[in-house]
């Protein structure tokens, strides 16, 4: 089925000169080397990359039309890019400067009513239904809200999906899986998250959040790893993949939700079907530049959440 699609989205590009997803939207997904990208939750790797695969609030709208927030209120920059085999990863990076920082929510599963990420992905570019509400849209792809400060003994990257099916086991496909109290780190997802001025934490003012992760993806999503077909990335196919930054200290508490500009908004990380086309690049049209540049202040908070992940 990928490489049906693949070839169709040739097709169209062939006859039409560019092509469409089925949003009507798409992105050039940049492609880096094996093992450039260090997760230290600094962009200084990202660097390497042209600036016309960063989107920041030139390329960015608040869902429902509101205007973009002032830059002392909200300001957001991010990146995804790929590696090939063998490493085999989907990266990506975002700085988010924020006048207040929000982190109330004592469930996992509503990370989203803080600030937050919002993650969703259909590596087979097949469509359908991914929120999880029977096992078919399990298998379909993977949805993620994702927070700063994981509650005790939960992921950062919490899968949605598993509240639906209320199947514990899909944990696998988050960074931990709860254990005992504990969270046991997986193989699939790493991340590395930052928040400056070292000890900010709930309504703090004025912060600085890095995220930095990569992670396996998958075609066909099962109930354990060995049952799933992982995606193997590969030059000139389509994707899909979404991505909503969400704001939660606005007026009378309604959450400003980012994404970019053109995008179907919560329909997105609903239905494959009307999610953002990236197309993978070539490493000649990416054209990386390695650099090795890190802030060691980052440290901190990085090993912080290291060590709370056992």
């Amino acid at each position: 089925m990928k490489k049906l699609t693949l070839l169709a989205g040739m097709a169209a590009l062939l006859l039409c000169g560019t092509s469409f997803g089925h949003s009507g939207l798409e992105f050039d997904l940049p492609q880096i080397p094996n093992n450039v990208i260090s997760l230290d939750g600094n962009e200084g790797d990202w660097a390497g990359l042209d600036d016309s695969f960063k989107f920041d609030r030139s390329r960015l709208e608040v869902e429902g039309g509101s205007p973009f927030p002032p830059a002392e209120d909200l300001d957001v920059t991010w990146w995804f890019a790929y590696s090939l085999p063998p490493e085999n990863l989907l990266y990506f990076f975002a700085r988010i400067q924020d006048d207040i920082l929000i982190l109330d929510e004592v469930d996992a599963s509503r990370h989203w009513t803080d600030d937050s990420l919002q993650f969703a992905t259909d590596m087979d570019h097949g469509g359908g239904g991914i929120v999880g509400n029977d096992l078919d849209e399990v298998a379909n792809g993977q949805r993620y809200h994702m927070r700063t400060h994981p509650i005790p003994g939960e992921p950062s990257a919490w899968n949605d999906q598993q509240q639906r099916v209320d199947i514990p086991e899909l944990a696998w496909i988050s960074d931990c899986a709860p254990t005992g109290g504990n969270c046991q780190q997986t193989d699939v997802f790493h991340i590395a998250w930052t928040v400056e001025p070292a000890g900010a934490g709930h309504n703090s003012t004025d912060v600085t959040i890095t995220w930095e992760f990569n992670l396996k993806t998958w075609d066909i999503q099962a109930l354990t790893q060995d049952d799933s077909i992982e995606h193997i990335w590969e030059e000139f196919e389509i994707v899909h993949l979404a991505m909503r930054i969400f704001d939660a200290d606005t007026i009378d508490n309604l959450t400003w939700r980012i994404h970019p500009i053109g995008a179907t908004g919560p329909d997105a990380v609903v239905n494959g079907e009307v999610m953002t086309d990236w197309f993978t690049l070539d490493a000649a049209d990416t054209g990386f530049t390695p650099t090795t540049a890190v802030q060691k202040s980052s440290w901190g908070q990085i090993k912080n959440h290291l060590d709370a992940v056992q």
